[in-house]
């Protein structure tokens, strides 16, 4: 789910963001499921995020704060359809 799997392919997968904020790789898989299933429907939690954003401008990865939230749009578009 969005936009967690966009941001953890940015860094390189679930194991180098585990690496990067110290949370274990399934937990981190997690971030991607619906709440359903245990998930965060998409959605990094705050205090990882902010982790993400310092390093993403320290390995210059092109992620910004805005990334971390979903798209409105595309989820209404969803809804119609």
């Amino acid at each position: 789910m969005e936009p967690a799997t966009s941001i953890i392919k940015a860094f390189g997968g679930t194991r180098a963001v585990s690496e990067l904020t110290g949370v274990h790789i399934a937990q981190v898989s997690k971030w991607r499921w619906s709440k359903e299933r245990g998930g965060t429907d998409g959605l990094i939690p705050m205090k990882h995020s902010v982790v993400l954003l310092r390093e993403a401008r320290v390995q210059n990865i092109d992620v910004k704060p805005e990334d971390f939230f979903p798209d409105e749009d595309a989820k209404t578009e969803q809804a119609v359809t």
